[in-house]
């Protein structure tokens, strides 16, 4: 789903809640930073020079795309189930869906303060849900979460809950039967750029749903219980593997 249609949908779903200002404007940057990753903080860990950011991106160099990088591995490497997508061509429907689980099951005791985790750990070495699908990475938390502090961490990952449910339901993200659901978790590599871009929003008819699961997630958080994911997870009787869809 595009940047703009995550802050919108999240905005509207966190809306009327009573949470402290400064709870919200971390739920609003979680919401972000499954695409953003290490970006969120303006850089200040990872590019500490501005200057020497603005030279990159203006040069177009790629040295922010590296298998080092969180923002890489989230859009073409083993984190593209930070999008509810796959991660490869093929790819059963069951596996991304795992993974997913397990996301969820992380970000729900990160956010309920179930768990702590230290920032500066790589993920790979510890054994929390997700830590499998870090083989051989060097990537740390503070480069998923953007952040090192125990209060941003936690509604970060809140946010984070968000953007994977607003993901799950996104036309160019996975493809869903009659019943609401995934017949097809899409892969970024079968795809087209600008026809998955065309398609990076939620349907009309899965609007509501959407945002019913999203004050879901935010209300059960915020009364410290789980967000149960199961209804946005659940697949068909006949799911395919991983495919580009209509978006080749």
């Amino acid at each position: 789903m595009l940047l703009t249609h995550h802050i919108k949908y999240s905005k509207i779903a966190i809306d009327k809640l009573n949470i402290d200002r400064l709870e919200r404007e971390q739920v609003m940057i979680g919401a972000k930073v499954n695409d953003l990753c290490e970006w969120t903080n303006e850089y200040q860990f990872f590019f500490p020079n501005k200057q020497e950011i603005q030279d990159i991106m203006s040069s177009r160099k790629e040295l922010v795309f590296l298998e080092d990088r969180a923002i890489y591995q989230s859009h073409f490497g083993n984190l593209t189930s930070l999008h509810a997508m796959s991660k490869k061509p093929d790819e059963p429907a069951s596996i991304t869906k795992n993974e997913l689980v397990e996301w969820f099951e992380f970000l729900n005791d990160v956010a309920l303060g179930n768990k702590t985790i230290a920032s500066k750990n790589k993920i790979v070495s510890d054994s929390v849900q997700i830590s499998n699908m870090f083989t051989g990475e060097t990537i740390k938390y503070r480069q998923i979460f953007d952040a090192d502090d125990t209060f941003r961490i936690k509604y970060r990952a809140l946010g984070m809950m968000l953007h994977l449910i607003q993901d799950a339901y996104t036309f160019s993200h996975c493809e869903r039967d009659e019943k609401n659901k995934v017949v097809q978790f899409y892969s970024y590599k079968k795809q087209n750029k600008e026809k998955h871009t065309e398609g990076d929003d939620v349907q009309d008819a899965e609007k509501d749903t959407l945002l019913k699961q999203c004050k879901s997630c935010l209300e059960n958080i915020l009364n410290g219980n789980r967000y149960h994911y199961d209804q946005i997870l659940s697949l068909s009787s006949n799911p395919q593997n991983s495919g580009g869809g209509i978006f080749v």
